[in-house]
């Protein structure tokens, strides 16, 4: 059904992505798509979309079954959501391919019901949250029935619930239809008949999933099993586990096993003690006291997301919040950084407003590129340090820095706009911006979401050297077993208010009455019998340490 042969392609000014790549995908197959960032998972689906020409080779797509040839959801949703509610931008598609109305009513209500968005169906796509939003996009393909699903890191946003739901109507996917599905994590890698590896502009491996895991090909491209397969073997060396998966220690694995990257040339050691090397002179601290905040949709009146939320953080700790798609973590953080005024309550950093730290609170957007602005990666980098003083080659110099520690060669990336990124590359960018700033305090919303491991055990080095600093660390999102490396605080949002708040061991109890859905390591904690109250922590290192105690 899909074919590629001997595919070239490079974007301009760019060095090449694919260097004579062969695949094919036939109708029935669903193929599940890995590799580190930047290694190409994207573009693939933009040429088989035809968003993308090759510069050589051929990227065939064959099918006659009259039906709609390719359904695409995007890596970032809001690149291609346009109509002004829900509703609409389901049945855009099919009114663009001539349906009759009332089969197009017929279909946008299955698209609904399946997705479960009904209640939003009137709402504005622009305005609903990440996860949200990513449904509008998967409901809109899912409506037409494509003989082709290419669908990019689908669940990047969705919440635990959420995933599931479309995992489900993944597997439901007709067998006359083939899908190519970029996975958003290892924990994705089994749900297709094959799992494809991209690796130096080519397939480096194909095949069913436990074949391409025995192969040891993951491992030799730094990239991790699931965490049940490996947490199942007890994490002992010599049984096949990855090293990869081996040298993480509390999410902090980098190229060289947590080590930190080296300075640019030119940074000069008082520079980088003054940035990140010393603790913080004072202790920070920061509390919400009765606050509630809102946001207004098209056609309706201002609703309220989060009301009545008192809560303290109180720096040197890592605190995770999640609860589902819409629930407010988005809103929570634009309120604790002053980005939205709340209607009521008041947000106190060390007993001031928000505004009273302007450029000491560093917040990482959802969508990253919403914060851009710059021509270049380096400029874009440098343009907080400039405004915090720093001399134009200083701030070079601390830009250089920053992306070395997200593990983006500045030789390489500096000079390029940041709009032509990756996602996870555009991700760790903006990661760096904010590094950049020496914040007091972070606040993280979704800064996981679309990296592979290094990329991810890089962020999770920069989090908790930057924690033992003394800066407030607060992330938001989905992405639990990346959240239990380094948080021993998690916060569940319910409703808009605090549902429950602490050592998250103590909402996953013996009896299997979950508040939220526990990470792989409780999982397989609790699958071998273990108390709870015994669990030595949520981490990868920590559990697999303990599970092969006594064997």
């Amino acid at each position: 059904m899909l074919n590629f042969k001997r595919l070239h392609f490079s974007y301009p000014g760019g060095s090449e992505v694919f260097k004579g790549l062969d695949l094919r995908i036939d109708r029935g197959e669903r193929v599940v798509l890995a590799g580190t960032g930047g290694s190409g998972k994207s573009t693939l689906l933009k040429l088989a979309s035809g968003l993308l020409e090759p510069v050589e080779g051929r990227c065939l797509l064959e099918t006659d079954d009259g039906r709609v040839p390719v359904g695409i959801v995007l890596q970032e949703p809001e690149n291609q959501v346009i109509a002004a509610t829900v509703e609409e931008e389901i049945a855009f598609g099919l009114e663009n391919l001539g349906v009759p109305t009332a089969e197009i009513r017929r279909c946008v209500e299955d698209a609904l019901g399946a997705t479960g968005l009904v209640e939003l169906r009137y709402r504005a796509p622009s305005k609903l949250s990440g996860g949200e939003m990513q449904r509008v996009a998967f409901a809109a393909a899912y409506a037409l029935n494509p003989s082709l699903w290419l669908l990019d890191e689908p669940a990047t946003f969705l919440d635990p619930f959420e995933t599931e739901r479309l995992h489900g109507l993944i597997l439901r996917v007709p067998d006359e239809s083939a899908l190519l599905y970029v996975a958003s994590s290892p924990q994705e890698y089994c749900l297709g008949d094959r799992l494809v590896v991209l690796a130096d502009g080519k397939v480096a491996g194909d095949g069913p999933p436990e074949e391409v895991f025995d192969g040891g090909l993951l491992a030799e491209l730094a990239l991790t099993e699931p965490r049940e397969r490996t947490l199942a073997k007890r994490g002992r060396r010599g049984d096949g586990v990855s090293t990869v998966t081996a040298g993480i220690v509390n999410g902090v694995m980098v190229h060289d096993r947590g080590e930190a990257p080296d300075a640019p040339a030119g940074v000069n050691d008082t520079l980088l003690e003054e940035l990140h090397s010393s603790p913080l002179m004072s202790n920070i601290e920061l509390r919400l006291v009765g606050v509630s905040a809102g946001r207004r949709h098209l056609f309706e009146p201002e609703r309220e997301v989060i009301g009545g939320v008192d809560i303290a953080f109180a720096g040197g700790n890592v605190t995770a919040i999640v609860g589902q798609s819409g629930v407010g973590k988005t809103t929570l953080l634009e309120v604790m950084a002053g980005l939205l005024a709340p209607t009521r309550g008041r947000v106190e950093w060390n007993d001031g407003p928000p505004e009273k730290l302007l450029g000491r609170i560093g917040v990482a957007f959802q969508f990253p590129e919403r914060s851009f602005f710059a021509d270049s990666v380096l400029d874009e980098v440098a343009y907080g340090p400039r405004n915090l003083g720093f001399s134009k080659s200083d701030a070079a110099r601390i830009a250089e820095l920053a992306l070395a520690e997200l593990g983006l060669d500045p030789g390489i990336y500096g000079h390029r706009s940041p709009f032509d990124l990756s996602g996870g590359e555009a991700r760790r960018t903006a990661l760096a911006a904010v590094w950049a700033l020496r914040p007091l305090g972070y606040l993280l919303d979704e800064p996981t979401a679309g990296l592979d491991e290094i990329s991810a055990g890089m962020v999770g080095r920069m989090i908790l050297s930057e924690a033992e600093r003394g800066c407030i660390i607060i992330v938001a999102g989905h992405d639990l077993d990346r959240f239990a490396d380094w948080a021993g605080r998690w916060v569940l949002l319910d409703g808009g208010k605090v549902a429950r708040d602490g050592d998250p061991r103590c909402w996953w109890g013996d009896d299997g009455e979950d508040p939220w859905p526990p990470p792989a390591t409780v999982r397989a904690w609790r699958r071998e019998g273990r108390k709870m109250e015994n669990m030595p922590g949520l981490g990868m290192a920590e559990t697999m340490a303990a599970l092969s105690k006594d064997m």
